[in-house]
């Protein structure tokens, strides 16, 4: 007697070992995703108006994201890897400590006026605490930045750094950014800090490390 026909079980795309999230069609999806869930969320956004921006197939798409939550956190690691990029060139440059500090702060400036959807992006994870997103902050290369960083800001210091420095400039970058875009009297009051990647770089150097700032002049 015949045996009957059964189906051919898909194995969950956890346990494919195939994936590739450095192939081209993985690094296009993530090209698309990363704006739309920079501007809208998470949840505003569905694989399948994914799969149409990107023109790949919705299975395919599941091929390489098991889903979309996989996909959103490997677009934040992506907001990361980009991110680090400029800032560690800053403080593994040759140079006097105060300088690099100061570089460090053009480089993310430029991070926060060139590239606003990097920026949606944090503000999106910090505004919704999502913890497994942020926690990609210090398990990936970050963690060596903020590490350069606070050894930098004691060098030019002289004094004991912590993360409260790092992130009060992170801080009023986004913000003086970000206040800036409603415009008006707002826009015009603003536009003379914000201008330029250097002009808010010198904003943040005068507002919280006053001491090493005149050095620059």
């Amino acid at each position: 007697m015949r045996e009957p026909k059964t189906k051919t079980q898909r194995k969950p795309a956890a346990q494919r070992a195939l994936r590739n999230y450095d192939s081209p069609i993985a690094q296009r999806i993530v090209e698309v995703a990363l704006p739309q869930f920079a501007d809208r969320g998470f949840n505003n956004v569905t694989m399948r108006e994914i799969a149409r921006e990107t023109g790949v197939e919705l299975p395919s798409i599941y091929y390489q994201f098991r889903d979309k939550r996989e996909l959103y956190l490997k677009c934040w690691e992506q907001v990361v890897i980009n991110g680090n990029e400029g800032p560690r060139r800053a403080l593994t440059a040759d140079a006097p400590a105060v300088v690099r500090i100061f570089n460090f702060w053009v480089a993310v400036a430029e991070n926060t006026l060139k590239q606003p959807h990097l920026n949606k992006f944090i503000m999106r994870l910090l505004l919704e605490e999502d913890r497994e997103g942020l926690h990609l902050i210090d398990e990936n290369a970050m963690h060596d930045i903020f590490e350069r960083f606070i050894l930098t800001v004691e060098e030019a210091t002289a004094r004991p750094a912590t993360m409260r420095d790092l992130v009060a400039g992170y801080s009023l970058s986004l913000c003086m950014c970000h206040f800036s875009a409603l415009g008006g009297r707002m826009e015009q009051d603003l536009n003379g800090t914000v201008g330029s990647p250097e002009a808010l770089a010198s904003f943040v150097m005068r507002a919280i490390y006053p001491e090493i700032a005149q050095r620059l002049n």
